[in-house]
């Protein structure tokens, strides 16, 4: 299955997340240290007894300490002033300087609106087919996140803006059938950047805005490539039922993914055959329902990590299309969904930062790459 946080679309849940940022500024101030000493005065009287000599004056007050640094630290204590000794007695000692002012703790601002990118790593296993051996992986999707802050609720639409499957290997029956070793599913960023790819309303909550506070998203329902009158209902069991969706708008139902091809990879077959004799599809179109809540922290004012927690990650293959030829059959679609990777998530992280409020879906897999 796919990403599902995804396009510029209403009528749709995501998942999301949030985030905040702020700038911490300290004034940072040097001492200047200053040191006065007394004069001397001795007197010799002719039957040579020595007169004390004058009190040497008290050395300068030390000048102020310098300001805390942004860590909130103590200043620094001014120098002590030393008066110089008279010939005689000593000279008094000068006052020490006055101790600085303690910094201040650092910040971030509360907004009311701001957009983040969204990177959600899954650890995924998926069992042997008849075609396939077991395996384990990640996924990796990427969405922008539009929010708004109301105090420390947050609300607002996630669009999805990446996916990356892992590959499987075939085992012998599998190469056999294919001519080939593995299978590579890749969703082109074009499916994401697509205008009408739909997007998600979403909600959270946060306990601050300074580095340190918690984020949490509720688990949000998003659904690409298809509808559902009941959105939490029992995943069907096939293709037909599902009610697809032409979603990236290219005509096809569902999103279309594009199989990779050379170097060992091979195209899933439509059917039984041997050495790759049954027609292959170089286009799948798929739809999914993915279900993710993110529970994390701010990491600092722009900055967020946690753990991404999968409810639902399911998928079917809706349609496909037969290398140099036409749109598969029923038959041929209900093969290569039976034949589908099931992905099982068994755990899952995300970071996010934000980003500027117009930045598209390329800014978001630029500013969090793999």
């Amino acid at each position: 299955m796919k990403n599902d946080m995804h396009g510029d679309r209403t009528n749709q849940s995501p998942t999301v997340r949030t985030s905040h940022r702020g700038a911490v500024l300290a004034a940072l101030a040097s001492a200047c240290l200053m040191a006065c000493g007394g004069t001397s005065n001795s007197e010799v009287k002719p039957d040579g007894s020595g007169q004390a000599g004058t009190t040497g004056s008290a050395g300068s007050t030390g000048s102020p300490g310098s300001a805390g640094s942004a860590a909130g630290g103590a200043g620094t204590s001014g120098a002590a002033g030393s008066g110089t000794a008279g010939s005689g007695a000593a000279g008094t000692t000068g006052a020490g300087g006055a101790t600085g002012a303690a910094g201040s703790s650092a910040s971030c601002p509360a907004h009311t609106a701001f957009t983040l990118a969204v990177h959600i790593v899954l650890d995924v296993t998926w069992p042997a087919t008849a075609a396939a051996g077991m395996g384990t992986g990640k996924v990796h999707l990427w969405n922008r996140a539009k929010l708004n802050a109301n105090g420390l609720a947050l609300t607002g639409d996630t669009w999805s803006c990446g996916t990356i499957l892992p590959e499987f290997a075939l085992n012998f029956a599998g190469t056999v059938v294919t001519g080939g070793s593995k299978v590579s599913i890749d969703v082109p960023n074009s499916v994401w950047d697509a205008p009408m790819i739909p997007m998600f309303p979403n909600m959270g909550t946060l306990t601050g805005w300074d580095a340190g506070s918690k984020i949490e998203i509720m688990p949000t329902i998003a659904l690409v490539g298809l509808t559902m009158a009941d959105p939490s209902a029992a995943w069907p069991m096939s293709y037909t039922g599902i009610m697809a969706r032409d979603d990236d708008s290219d005509g096809n139902p569902g999103f279309t993914a594009v199989p990779k091809q050379g170097g060992g990879y091979v195209a899933p077959p439509t059917a039984l055959g041997l050495l790759g004799s049954a027609p292959s599809a170089d286009k799948i179109y798929l739809a999914s329902r993915t279900v993710v809540g993110l529970s994390g922290k701010l990491d600092s004012c722009t900055t967020q990590s946690g753990t991404a927690n999968v409810t639902a990650f399911d998928s079917h293959v809706v349609g496909c299309h037969v290398m140099g030829g036409a749109a598969c059959t029923a038959a041929q679609t209900d093969f290569v969904d039976q034949s589908r990777t099931a992905y099982m998530v068994v755990s899952g992280v995300f970071t996010s930062k934000q980003v500027a409020d117009g930045a598209t879906c390329a800014d978001v897999r630029a500013a969090l790459p793999m």
